[in-house]
């Protein structure tokens, strides 16, 4: 420890240099944790050791503006309307997805169409292939013509119309004790309006 007086003028005065931001280094004999009148330095600001000293008043403001805002702050009537839109149509979406495929493989006598794997899966393949195009083609068209509430509102209602085929399905194969021309009609309907569930996916 450096008793003498001169070396520690030499100290202090490197203390006060680093301090203003007037000295180039901080020397080894410089305290980490106070100033020469023991304040506290702020190592996490953006002083600099070269010759100006910039403010942080800028940054803080910046660093408070890019926070995220509260979940409170989302809660507004639009944000709201359309969070419910989307999960009633993720729900109703996935109830239909599910009843197809137990309808389409339960026997006729329980109520189904009595459909191997096989044919189920080149219906849906088909289907599938089919919808992709029409979303690609038809969703821009529609929206720029009818508009993206219109289009929503007539989406939602289509599901109705798909959850009511399904008894209709049941009902038609027990008439005839197979799959007939009927029934293969009101699937292709009920196919068809599955279709729009793409879109109204997109107008969200």
């Amino acid at each position: 420890m450096q008793t003498l007086p001169s070396a520690i003028a030499r100290q202090k005065g490197k203390k006060k240099q680093v301090a203003d931001g007037q000295g180039a280094t901080i020397s080894s004999d410089s305290g980490l944790l106070t100033h020469e009148n023991g304040s506290g330095i702020n190592y996490g600001s953006t002083l600099s050791v070269y010759g100006d000293a910039t403010t942080t008043p800028q940054n803080d403001q910046a660093e408070a503006s890019s926070a995220p805002s509260p979940f409170r702050a989302l809660l507004v009537p639009r944000v709201i309307i359309l969070m419910t839109s989307y999960a009633f149509i993720a729900f109703i979406d996935m109830s239909s997805q599910v009843l197809r495929p137990l309808v389409y493989s339960t026997s006729v006598t329980l109520g189904g169409l009595g459909f191997d794997p096989y044919r189920i899966g080149m219906i849906m393949g088909i289907w599938g292939f089919i919808n992709a195009f029409v979303q690609a083609l038809i969703l821009g068209p529609v929206i720029k013509r009818f508009g993206a509430r219109k289009v929503q509102i007539v989406t939602q209602i289509n599901y109705v119309v798909i959850m009511a085929l399904y008894p209709l399905l049941t009902l038609l194969a027990r008439r005839a004790g197979r799959v007939d021309i009927n029934v293969w009609a009101v699937m292709v309907v009920q196919l068809i309006f599955q279709m729009s569930g793409g879109i109204a996916y997109g107008m969200l």
